[in-house]
Order: structure tokens, then C-alpha cells, then sequence
């Protein structure tokens, strides 16, 4: 079997050759320009996807390969992921979304371990940057776990206003009755702020009545915008 990926290597990395062991897993090493093994070199080493084992990372020269077989790597220095005028192989962020390629490599941020595309911003294209779902606590993998209104509702008596929330952050609904107006918390603030302390992901209902223990007033023109603000601990 034989794979070919592409990637992006930080420093002078010319090519890579492997050796095959009897249990079919390679070692990998870096040559340099003069055409020698590159010795004292410190790089990160990933398996590749789609085989019977899971990536796995090695800070090593040497790298027991055990997740397929890469035979040929193929190095772009002309790539610029997020255009910021550093090439990827320099580029400590590829796609500019906060967290480093090692980081998004290793999803060692997340928790549990969470790997997520170090060279796309919305690894999930739910909308949500990768860091922006570390900060709210949703899966970077998974474009239905998302920061999200679930349902916004006029009633009787108040709208009613659901946010998905996940354990430990803190929600915060503020309004406005113009896109172009600043945005308020309510008068009373304990009623638009919520922690979740909940041990699993649930919903929490904030209710805008009107009263001074809320906006204080009937929507201007009927019309009334709502945004949740998120903070993680």
C-alpha cells in the first residue's frame, strides 16, 4: 500500500525516506539539502488518516510509523493558508484561528483530545471558529454542537428566549431594539446572566417580560434583537 499526503513543514526540510520493518510500520527521517540524514532535529511526526490506528504525534527524528505507509511527502513553501504574508512552514497558526498547529494537531486543548484541521479556521464549517468552540465548550467536529439559540418564542406575557448551554460557562442575553443601538443587559442583571452548573449540556430559558426586572419596556416599533454573550472560566 502506498499513500501520498501534503504538508507544510516548519524550517528547510527537503524530503523524507522511510524503511519498512518486518512489522510493517516505517521510521521516517528528514533530509536535508546536502542530501544527509538531519540528526539533533527536533519535528512532529503524524500518522496518517484513514488507517486501522488513530494519529499519533512523536517529537522525535525517528518515528515508528505504525498507521499506514507514507512513502512520498510533497512540500508547498509557496502555501499560505490564512494569507498573512507567513508561508506555512513558518506559520506557528496556519489558518489564523487561535490555536496553534500543534495544538490543533494533538486537540490537546480540548478536552477530551479533540484534533481539528490545523490548515481550516471552522474545522466543522458550523459557523464557529475551532478556538471560539474551545471557548464554548462545543465539539470543533461536530457541526450540530454549536453555540446556539434553540428557539426564540413570543408568548403571552414575554418572549421567551432558549439557549443550548454546556456545563460551566457563563451566558449573559442582552438586547437592543436596533441593529445600529448599543446592546443592554437587563435592569435586573441577575435575570440575563446564567452559569451552567449542570454536569451535562442542556437548555436554559431567559424570558424578557417587559417588567423593570427585564428590559423595562414593550419592543420600540414591535421589533427587539437578543445576543447571548459566552465567557468560559
Amino acid at each position: 500500500m502506498m499513500n501520498k499526503i501534503r504538508i507544510a513543514i516548519c524550517g528547510t526540510v527537503l524530503a523524507i525516506t522511510c524503511s519498512v520493518a518486518q512489522d510493517y510500520s516505517n521510521v521516517a527521517y528528514c533530509v536535508g539539502s546536502s542530501g544527509l540524514r538531519m540528526t539533533n532535529l527536533t519535528m512532529v511526526a503524524i500518522s496518517s488518516w484513514g488507517q486501522q490506528f488513530r494519529p499519533t504525534d512523536s517529537l522525535s527524528t525517528g518515528y515508528l510509523h505504525r498507521s499506514g505507509f507514507i512513502h512520498v511527502l510533497g512540500i508547498g513553501p509557496w502555501a499560505d493558508t490564512d494569507n498573512d504574508g507567513i508561508p506555512d512552514e513558518d506559520d506557528t497558526d496556519n489558518d489564523n484561528d487561535g490555536l496553534s498547529d500543534t495544538i490543533e494537531l494533538t486537540g490537546s486543548a480540548f478536552s477530551p483530545a479533540t484534533p481539528t484541521d490545523p490548515n481550516k479556521a471552522d474545522t466543522d464549517c458550523d459557523g464557529l471558529a475551532d478556538s471560539s468552540e474551545l471557548i464554548a465548550g462545543t465539539d470543533p467536529n461536530s457541526a450540530t454542537s454549536v453555540l446556539a439559540m434553540a428557539e426564540i418564542r413570543d408568548s403571552t406575557t414575554a418572549i421567551v428566549i432558549q439557549v443550548a448551554t454546556v456545563p460551566g460557562r457563563r451566558y449573559e442575553l442582552v438586547y437592543s431594539s436596533c441593529l445600529t443601538n448599543t446592546w443592554s443587559a437587563f435592569w435586573n442583571t441577575n435575570a440575563s446572566i446564567y452559569k451552567s452548573v449542570a454536569s451535562t449540556c442542556a437548555v436554559h430559558v431567559f424570558l424578557d417580560d417587559f417588567t423593570t426586572n427585564t428590559s423595562g419596556s414593550v419592543p420600540e416599533h414591535g421589533l427587539r434583537f437578543y445576543r447571548v454573550r459566552l465567557s468560559s472560566p
